[in-house]
């Protein structure tokens, strides 16, 4: 019996012995960071964040585009001087390359492809932009929404009277 016993307890020990051990690898962890906005922007209304390709944060807000530019501090955003006077109703980040796209009151752009797709359509019509990897891009504001294919309009829609779109 303690023969037994004896060969139970060493199988037992081998057993847990290789069953605990799990291969450590490493992971992506999400983590906070507080961003300063400087004290002449204080009370602005953040609206939006995006991270592209380049892991530039972006930071819509009421007041404009801002971005950070140095050890998490906000500061609007200049980088391309025809944009810097004008504020965007929505941002996004293409699904798979991160090219960051604007979507102002009556055009949507991106500087991806060297400034090249953008479209013109009448003021205040659309309030939401989204672009999937296949350069779909589909924009909808209260009432319709339109998709595009670059510049090509593909399909335009009357969104349900019950639709939430957030």
């Amino acid at each position: 019996m303690k023969e037994k016993m004896r060969i139970f307890l060493i199988i037992l020990f081998l057993s847990v012995n290789l069953i605990a051990q799990v291969l450590d690898v490493p992971f992506k962890q999400a983590t906070s960071v507080k961003y300063i906005l400087p004290d002449e922007w204080k009370g602005t209304e953040m609206k939006k964040v995006v991270v592209d390709y380049n892991d530039i944060v972006y930071v819509l807000t009421d007041k404009g585009l801002f971005r950070d530019y140095y050890e998490n501090q906000l500061s609007k955003d200049l980088f391309y001087r025809l944009l810097s006077d004008k504020t965007p109703v929505d941002i996004t980040v293409q699904e798979n390359t991160g090219y960051l796209y604007y979507l102002y009151t009556n055009e949507f752009l991106t500087n991806a492809h060297a400034g090249t797709i953008y479209k013109y359509f009448p003021e205040g019509k659309y309030n939401r932009i989204l672009v999937n990897a296949d350069d779909k891009v589909l924009l909808f504001g209260n009432d319709d929404a339109v998709l595009y294919q670059r510049k090509e309009k593909l399909s335009e829609n009357k969104l349900p009277d019950k639709c939430i779109c957030v």
